[in-house]
């Protein structure tokens, strides 16, 4: 179950996160050690480090926050690759908040993570 920090005068609301997910992440698989693993990413311009912040207290996420400065373009990732944060907090919390296209992307892998844990 997923727990919910509860500062809600201060942190955006899950349907809010939702939106950010559902326009700045993506759902991926990375290889590693010959194995392929799933791989949340949220990413968006420095200026949004703050908002990640918040959405990491709300959604009570322990991942770092990452910064990067390329070639001019400063930007902030989340990157959630523990099975548990995504099978405890990421899979149960976007359960019927996501819409069209991100929904679809979403479906699909969530369903070969679970395979995967099965």
């Amino acid at each position: 179950m997923i727990k919910i920090k509860k500062k809600e005068g201060t942190l955006p609301s899950l349907d809010f996160i939702a939106g950010v997910i559902s326009t700045e992440g993506s759902f991926m698989w990375v290889k590693q050690n010959k194995r392929e693993i799933p791989v949340f990413q949220l990413k968006m311009h420095a200026d949004g480090q703050k908002l990640f912040e918040l959405i990491k207290t709300k959604l009570n996420l322990r991942e770092k926050i990452y910064k990067y400065d390329h070639q001019d373009r400063k930007y902030v990732l989340l990157l959630i690759r523990s099975r548990a944060s995504i099978a405890n907090i990421l899979v149960p919390f976007l359960e019927n908040r996501l819409y069209g296209p991100k929904k679809v992307q979403f479906e699909s892998w969530k369903e070969k993570v679970i395979s995967l844990s099965r």
